[in-house]
């Protein structure tokens, strides 16, 4: 059986986005700011290789009828996305009850839940560079949650349980 607990896919998902999908200051700097800035977060992350479950995730909570997320994330910036490799996505996929892949959100609810998830990443009208935020900052999710930045002994961010990424 399923089991749906928001507060339980919250934690583990943004600790996952920030082990495994950061990419590192070195990476970032080899690729071309000028293009990267003119792509929308869902040509973004269909160009990369390393984030095809995160647009699978993208489409399969869009089915839900009433949700625009690709609509959302396809219009004009910024955004920053706290967006998980697909090594991340099956590491949190293989910690969940009943949800082996993304073809297990298969109802409205759950549809709408990996939505809700999926929204909680993403902060909307912010280009948020590691290097420009600020400890103690709080950052408002599309989803309508803040999370707050901790620069104490790198960078992390808390979610609502305080739980560090």
């Amino acid at each position: 059986m399923k089991t749906l607990q928001l507060g339980r896919f919250l934690t583990p998902i943004l600790l996952l986005f920030f082990l495994f999908g950061c990419e590192t200051e070195e990476d970032q700097n080899t690729t071309d700011q000028t293009e990267e800035s003119s792509l929308t977060i869902v040509e973004t992350t269909q160009s990369t290789s390393s984030l095809s479950l995160l647009v699978d995730a993208l489409i399969k909570a869009n089915e839900r009828e009433g949700s625009d997320l690709l609509g959302a994330l396809s219009s004009e910036g910024p955004f920053t996305v706290f967006a998980p490799t697909d090594e991340a996505f099956g590491a949190l996929l293989a910690q969940l009850d009943g949800f082996d892949s993304l073809d297990d959100f298969d109802t409205d609810e759950e549809k709408e839940l990996l939505e809700r998830i999926l929204q909680y990443h993403v902060i909307a009208g912010v280009e948020a560079l590691s290097t420009d935020l600020e400890d103690e900052q709080e950052l408002n999710t599309l989803q309508g949650k803040s999370l707050t930045v901790a620069l104490d002994g790198g960078v992390f961010i808390l979610d609502k349980t305080d739980n560090p990424a």
